[in-house]
C-alpha cells in the first residue's frame, strides 16, 4: 500500500481549518491514540485531524478521509490512520499500536501509515 499526499497548499488549508471534515471516529478510540502517544512522546503536542488523501492498494486508487496523528510542531512525526484501522474497537486499536511498535517506527521513519494489516513507512 502507498499513500499519495496532498499538496502543501492543500495541507495548509486543512491545518488552518478552512476545510473541515466531520469526524465520525469514536471518541474512545481517539482517547486511546492520545494516551498511547503521550506515553511514548511525553510533553510533545499532539494533533488529530482528518486528511483528504488517495490510497493506492494493489494498483487501485481510492479516495479516503484518513485520520492523521501529528506529534510535535517543528519537524513533526505523523501517522496516517486508515478508516479500516479506526473502525476496530478501541481495545484492539490500542493492542495493535503496542504490538506493532508504532511509536518506535514513528521515531525512525517520521511518517507512517497504520492500517489493519500493519504499519508501513511512507
Amino acid at each position: 500500500m502507498s499513500l499519495c499526499l496532498a499538496s502543501a497548499e492543500e495541507i495548509k488549508r486543512v491545518l488552518e481549518g478552512s476545510q473541515s471534515v466531520e469526524c465520525t471516529c469514536g471518541l474512545a478510540t481517539l482517547d486511546v491514540l492520545r494516551a498511547y502517544v503521550h506515553d511514548h512522546f511525553p510533553g510533545r503536542q499532539v494533533r488529530l485531524f482528518h486528511s483528504h488523501s488517495t490510497l493506492l492498494r494493489n494498483g487501485v486508487a481510492t479516495e479516503a478521509e484518513n485520520h492523521v496523528l501529528r506529534v510535535g510542531d517543528e519537524c513533526p512525526h505523523c501517522a496516517v490512520l486508515t478508516r479500516e484501522f479506526l473502525d476496530q474497537s478501541p481495545a484492539d486499536c490500542g493492542a495493535r499500536l503496542r504490538q506493532w511498535g508504532v511509536a518506535g517506527k514513528l521515531s525512525i521513519e517520521r511518517t507512517v501509515v497504520v492500517d489493519v494489516d500493519g504499519v508501513s513507512a511512507v
